[in-house]
């Protein structure tokens, strides 16, 4: 564990507090990590998961695509579990 980490792996986890994860199947645990492909699962308060399938669970998290200051969870079968909560497809 260690901060500003990043990996480009398939099926990698990176714990840290900005991490940053491109590739499938990832796990990202920390402060404004980022998950960035398919069935990512992002769990800290500013995580970004961006591809189908995706998971974030925290504070502040929206399911939809936009751009703001919260976490974006984007793509359709998205979960979000927190306060000011929003759920939507990316269709």
């Amino acid at each position: 564990m260690k901060f500003d980490n990043n990996t480009s792996s398939v099926r990698a986890a990176v714990v840290g507090r900005s991490a940053r994860i491109e590739k499938e199947y990832a796990i990202a645990l920390g402060y404004q990590a980022q998950s960035l492909n398919m069935e990512s699962i992002s769990i800290v308060k500013m995580a970004h998961t961006s591809r189908l399938r995706s998971i974030a669970i925290g504070s502040e998290y929206h399911g939809e695509k936009q751009k703001n200051n919260y976490t974006t969870a984007e793509g359709d079968y998205s979960i979000v579990i927190g306060s000011l909560l929003q759920v939507g497809s990316d269709k």
